[in-house]
C-alpha cells in the first residue's frame, strides 16, 4: 500500500505493527457532541467485516500457505482497549465485563458451530482462567492481545473447548478449528488510509473499511496483504533493509518485487475465496493512480502502471487456466520461498 509518510514507510518496510488503541484515535473524551454508540456500532461493523472476509481469504488460501494452523473465526476483545470515556456505553452495546468477551463469530465457523454468539463472556479456556481485564484500568490492547493468543495456542492441536458465562449461565462449548492460513486479522483504528502485515497478521485502518464497499475495496486490501504473508516478504523486507534510503538499492529492488508479486497472488487468493479477480483489478487500477506520487515519489513501490500491467498480466493467465479446465494455480515461481 501507498505510504503517507517516512514514519509509515519504516513501519511498511519492516511490516512490524505496533496496534493503534482506540482511545488515541476516536473522538476526544470532552466533546459531548459525540455520539459513542454511532462511532461504537461502525468501529465494530468494521472489525466483523474484516474477520468475515479474512475468514474467507484464509481458509480457501490455505493449500497456498507454508505456515497453516486450525482456525476458530472467533475474535476476543477485552474492555480495556477502550477509551475510558467510551468504556460504559461498550459495555451496554457489547456486554464486556472483568474477562475478554465474544466479539465476532464468522457465520458457518467452527466457532458459530460451536455455538458461541458475540457477548459471550470468556472465563477459561481449556480449563485455564482467562486474565482479569480491569475495567478502570489503563487503557491497552494487552488484554485483547493475550486473549486471541490464548484462543490460537488452544487451536494448534485443532480444538479449543470455552468456558463462557452467557446470561448468568455457566456454559462449556468445544471449537473443533478448519485449516487455515495461520494469520490474525484486525482493524486499526485511525484514518492513515493503510494496511500493512508482518509475519503472522494483517491490520487495515479503519478509514479503508466503508461497510458500504466491503467487497469493492476491503477485499483487494486484504488479499494483497495476505499475499504478503504467503510469501513471507515481512521476513525477508526486515533481512534487506538498510541505510535511511530505502528506495534504493537492494532493500529497495526487494520492496518493489514484494508488491508485484502480492498483487499477483492476491488474484488467485480472490479466485479461491469467491470473491471477483476482475473487480480486484478495477480496483487497484483506480486506487494506484490516485495514490501515484510521480516524480517525487520515494521509490519503495512500483508505479501504478507496471503494477496494473503485472495484474493484468496475470488476469489474463488466471482466466485462461479457467478457460481450458485446468487447475487454477499460481505459477511456480511466484510461490517460490523468499531470501
Amino acid at each position: 500500500m501507498p505510504s503517507r509518510s517516512f514514519q509509515d514507510l519504516l513501519r511498511s518496510i519492516a511490516r512490524t505493527i505496533i496496534c493503534a488503541v482506540l482511545a488515541i484515535t476516536l473522538p476526544a473524551a470532552g466533546a459531548d457532541t459525540v455520539d459513542r454508540a454511532a462511532v461504537l456500532r461502525t468501529l465494530a461493523a468494521q472489525d466483523r467485516i474484516v474477520a468475515e472476509i479474512g475468514w474467507k481469504l484464509q481458509t480457501a488460501g490455505a493449500p497456498l500457505c507454508r505456515d497453516r494452523g486450525w482456525a476458530s473465526g472467533v475474535v476476543l476483545q477485552g474492555l480495556s482497549q477502550y477509551g475510558r470515556s467510551y468504556r460504559d456505553e461498550a459495555v451496554r452495546l457489547f456486554g464486556f465485563g472483568d474477562r475478554p468477551i465474544v466479539f465476532v463469530v464468522v457465520p458457518d465457523s467452527p466457532g458459530a458451530v460451536a455455538g458461541l454468539r458475540a457477548g459471550d463472556l470468556v472465563l477459561a479456556v481449556d480449563g485455564t482462567a482467562t486474565s482479569i481485564v480491569a475495567q478502570d484500568g489503563a487503557v491497552t490492547i494487552a488484554d485483547s492481545a493475550a486473549a486471541a493468543d490464548r484462543l490460537d495456542d488452544a487451536m494448534r492441536d485443532g480444538t479449543a473447548t470455552l468456558t463462557i458465562e452467557r446470561s448468568g449461565h455457566r456454559l462449556t462449548r468445544t471449537i473443533h478449528g478448519q485449516s487455515a492460513c495461520r494469520v490474525r486479522f484486525e482493524v486499526r483504528a485511525g484514518s492513515d488510509t493503510n494496511a500493512s502485515a508482518d509475519a503472522n497478521r494483517v491490520q487495515i485502518s479503519s478509514d479503508l473499511v466503508d461497510p458500504d464497499r466491503a467487497e469493492q475495496d476491503v477485499v483487494p486490501v486484504l488479499a494483497h496483504e495476505l499475499a504478503h504473508v504467503i510469501l513471507r516478504h515481512p521476513q525477508t523486507l526486515a533481512r534487506n533493509f538498510r541505510g535511511l534510503l530505502p528506495g534504493f538499492g537492494k532493500g529497495g529492488a526487494a520492496i518493489r518485487a514484494s508488491e508485484i508479486a502480492a498483487d499477483r497472488l492476491s488474484l488467485y487468493l480472490l479466485d479461491r475465496a469467491g470473491y471477483s479477480a476482475d473487480d480486484a483489478v478495477a480496483f487497484w487500477t483506480t486506487f494506484l493512480r490516485a495514490y501515484d506520487q510521480g516524480l517525487l515519489s520515494d521509490r519503495t513501490h512500483p508505479g501504478w502502471k507496471t503494477r496494473v500491467a503485472a495484474l493484468q498480466s496475470e488476469l489474463v493467465r488466471l482466466k485462461g487456466l479457467k478457460a481450458s479446465g485446468r487447475p487454477v494455480e499460481p505459477p511456480a515461481d511466484l510461490l517460490t520461498p523468499s531470501r
